[in-house]
């Protein structure tokens, strides 16, 4: 068998992942060659260090996620308008939006990631404002 009609029986599958090592994120490309007429498949990986288009692909999926969730919220706190509408209650409760505002700064402290409290903090509050439109 030539080497041409080998390569007609070969199939393969590209399989990413990205793993976490020594302070460094690498893209871990697993490749897995299928050999037909009973040869053995072949497993092999190739490491090397993420590059500025992975991060901003990664970046690019977690705003998919982040609008998805934001658009959540901004639905249930389209039905608390409708209840406070009924219930004749303002919009704007200052107490919780101060609780909420407390509470994910803690959350922020505690997760000990890049954003600092006030910047969390920030951010929310431009959330909560723009949420309470919806509720109107």
């Amino acid at each position: 068998m030539t080497y041409f009609e080998i390569l007609k029986f070969i199939f393969r599958l590209d399989v990413f992942y990205e793993v976490f090592y020594q302070g460094t994120f690498f893209r871990v490309k697993w490749l897995f060659w299928v050999v037909q007429q009973n040869h053995a498949p072949i497993f092999f990986s190739i490491f090397r260090a993420m590059t500025i288009e992975d991060w901003r692909a990664r970046i690019d999926a977690l705003n998919g996620e982040l609008i998805t969730l934001l658009n959540k919220r901004a639905s249930f706190a389209h039905e608390i308008g409708k209840v406070k509408k009924q219930a004749g209650m303002p919009v704007l409760d200052e107490g919780r939006e101060a609780r909420v505002l407390n509470a994910v700064g803690e959350l922020a402290q505690k997760s000990g990631g890049p954003l600092t409290e006030e910047s969390v903090k920030r951010i929310f509050q431009v959330i909560m404002e723009e949420t309470r439109k919806v509720e109107d």
